[in-house]
């Protein structure tokens, strides 16, 4: 929530927003954070699939979603990573972004996320957790998101819950001290908890989005002038995308190596963790779970489909 605030304060500063043309003279800069769900960019780099499809590439490495949506709006990067419902958000107050690529998939195979409480929590139930306290990464997001869609699902009145923001390193240990009652973790502080064997695993929520019980985690995405400027380009972009995804899908290992240098992780710690599955195309459905329940769970002021999202 406050990376959102910030994000919000810097876009209203901004005049119009910046344009590039003639990619074929410049580097694509494009903003992703160093965390598996994003980290095609990274891989397609490292394997030489941006040069393959004939692009200079230079990747920019951003804390989160929302500093590199505020360095696209403000023309420092070109091309970013985030989930369906923060380009949803932003579309609808105004900003001139559009979905390109897909990315990451959050499946029941494979969730990116579970709700989880201490190892000596006498919480069984979704019921259980009314009146307690669950902790989430980000207020207003997809992590909230997704957990409003599992509480319904379960039967939960949310109103009855308090929702609190921690980073992902802080939810185990208030979790052990009793500050929170539950919280929805990502990897690799999932996995890390679980070794140590503080939490366990209350739900894994993705089903709660998606009858097909996966949805589009992240996607990539532009500034609608830098699409109409350089399409061919984007092109270019989604298919070295959609090489990296078929490799890491398929090298979970070797993109460990990589993962693991990237972001300063143990190699036992990647290897350890649910990785990540990624997208190989994207079908204007594939919005829909995120776009559809950001609405019903208030996230969105208003109703949105794919094509709210999509180039034109």
């Amino acid at each position: 929530m406050k990376a959102q605030l910030c994000l919000l304060a810097i876009l209203a500063l901004l005049g119009p927003l910046p344009t590039r043309a003639d990619t074929a003279t410049v580097t694509l800069r494009v903003g992703s954070s160093l965390n598996d769900s994003n980290a095609e960019g990274y891989y397609a780099q490292e394997n030489g699939f941006f040069q393959k499809v004939g692009l200079s590439v230079e990747m920019v490495p951003f804390n989160n979603g929302a500093a590199a949506a505020a360095a696209m709006a403000s023309g420092a990067i070109d091309i970013g990573v985030q989930p369906p419902m923060q380009i949803a958000q932003a579309v609808a107050r105004g900003l001139p972004f559009v979905v390109i690529t897909g990315g990451a998939l959050n499946s029941v195979r494979a969730p990116a996320t579970w709700v989880c409480v201490s190892s000596t929590s006498p919480i069984k139930t979704a019921r259980d957790l009314e009146g307690k306290t669950v902790a989430i990464n980000s207020l207003k997001s997809s992590s909230e998101n997704l957990l409003d869609a599992w509480l319904a699902k379960s039967g939960v009145d949310k109103s009855k819950l308090r929702m609190t923001e921690l980073s992902a390193a802080e939810m185990a240990p208030a979790l052990e001290r009793g500050t929170v009652d539950a919280a929805l973790m990502l990897e690799p502080a999932f996995s890390l908890a679980m070794k140590k064997g503080s939490i366990r695993v209350l739900a894994v929520p993705t089903a709660a989005m998606s009858s097909r019980n996966e949805f589009m985690q992240t996607v990539w995405y532009t500034t609608k002038q830098f699409y109409d400027q350089n399409r061919d380009a984007i092109s270019k972009f989604s298919s070295a995308i959609y090489m990296a995804a078929r490799w890491a899908n398929a090298h979970p290992r070797d993109s460990a190596v990589i993962l693991a240098n990237l972001s300063k992780l143990e190699p036992d710690v990647v290897n350890r963790m649910t990785r990540s599955r990624y997208s190989e195309s994207l079908q204007p459905s594939d919005l829909l779970p995120e776009l559809d329940n950001g609405y019903k769970n208030g996230l969105l002021p208003r109703a949105m489909a794919p094509g709210d999202l999509l180039p034109h």
